[in-house]
């Protein structure tokens, strides 16, 4: 046997084991898993912070708007504040109507100023600093309007209001504000920082504290403004048009004798012309009947309202006369106003003379 049957005849190696794929794989399948679930992690907790920052962010939001919102109504509570005092320091800018609508508009600003704030949306933990807002703003208004209440009597001449009572309402005005800030400024801010809430102001309300708005003196030179200005007070005055016999229609001429057909309903139509600029209310007529005798009859009456400029009618009657006034002259005295803060009384009364007789 050569060498090569040897060699083919000997022993054969056996071949190298299979490597273990299986284990590889599986081990590759862990690793991939707890990276997905590392990633998942991350992930959640990234979502985590990102809806606490979005829920706080919500919340900060929240807080600002409100907080913007109470500075807006501050702010025009404040400009209205502004507005009464140039009238206090001026009110003979205005015409007595004008002076009534711009007090009547600071009354319904104010009022729409406290509807407003009550209507806010504020955030829960701010409760009793809204409720406390709100009544603030209310009790303003309340102010205003007492105000305007007084400036307009005042404005009608026949009651005067006094510098202290009007003074005096400065409480419902100046109040509102230190009550916001002894109630609601430092609460508010305490609020936000127990809530985690920073970097939202809260605004702070004083100008009418420092205003001096309603000073006595002040508003006794408004007030004397008031009742000189013929702007503000007006410009006050009736006169005597015409006086209509009634019920033959006859008209009285002054310093004529004019005949007169005699009834046992003999009435006097009384004609008055506010020559003012100021409606005038409550007019008084006196109509005073001299008969031939030397007897006098003397009947009132009053006309409820005379705009200004217009003129307005009463029928006086009542009068007795008795039969031996007939065919002669008797004498008849009319007087209209005066009115309030009159000062031209000469057209106010006549004298008219008529002869009564039959058909």
């Amino acid at each position: 046997m050569d060498f090569f049957d040897d060699e083919a005849t000997g022993p054969i190696d056996a071949p190298p084991p299979p490597r273990r794929r299986s284990s590889n794989r599986r081990r590759n399948r862990i690793l991939r898993l707890a990276l997905g679930i590392a990633v998942v992690f991350v992930v959640l907790v990234l979502l985590i912070f990102w809806g606490r920052s979005c829920q706080h962010n919500k919340k900060v939001d929240s807080y600002r708007s409100y907080m913007d919102a109470v500075a807006t109504a501050i702010d025009d509570s404040n400009s209205l504040g502004k507005s009464l005092k140039k009238i206090v320091d001026d009110p003979t800018k205005y015409d007595n109507t004008e002076l009534k609508t711009q007090l009547q508009g600071l009354v319904t600003q104010q009022d729409e100023i406290a509807t407003r704030v009550d209507r806010l949306d504020h955030p829960g933990t701010l409760d009793d600093e809204a409720a406390v807002l709100t009544a603030a703003m209310e009790v303003r208004a309340r102010g205003f309007e007492l105000f305007r209440k007084a400036i307009t009597v005042t404005l009608g001449g026949k009651k005067q209001v006094k510098a202290s009572s009007i003074a005096a309402l400065e409480g419902y005005l100046t109040g509102p504000d230190a009550y916001y800030q002894s109630r609601f400024y430092m609460q508010a801010r305490n609020a936000m920082k127990d809530d985690g809430v920073d970097g939202v102001n809260v605004p702070t309300s004083t100008w009418y504290l420092t205003s001096d708005l309603l000073d006595k003196d002040s508003v006794q030179l408004m007030l004397d403004r008031l009742q000189t200005s013929s702007k503000t007070a007006g410009i006050h005055g009736v006169s005597l048009s015409g006086v209509t016999v009634q019920p033959s229609g006859t008209e009285l001429v002054r310093d004529k004798s004019v005949p007169v057909q005699a009834s046992p309903d003999l009435s006097f139509n009384v004609t008055v012309e506010n020559q003012g600029n100021v409606d005038e209310q409550n007019v008084p007529v006196a109509v005073t009947l001299q008969l031939p005798g030397g007897d006098k009859l003397t009947q009132n009456a009053s006309i409820a309202a005379i705009a200004a400029g217009q003129k307005q009618t009463v029928e006086v009657s009542g009068f007795n006369i008795p039969t031996d006034a007939l065919s002669k002259t008797s004498i008849l005295t009319v007087k209209a106003g005066p009115v309030p803060q009159e000062k031209v009384l000469e057209n106010n009364s006549a004298t008219y003379k008529f002869l009564l007789q039959l058909k």
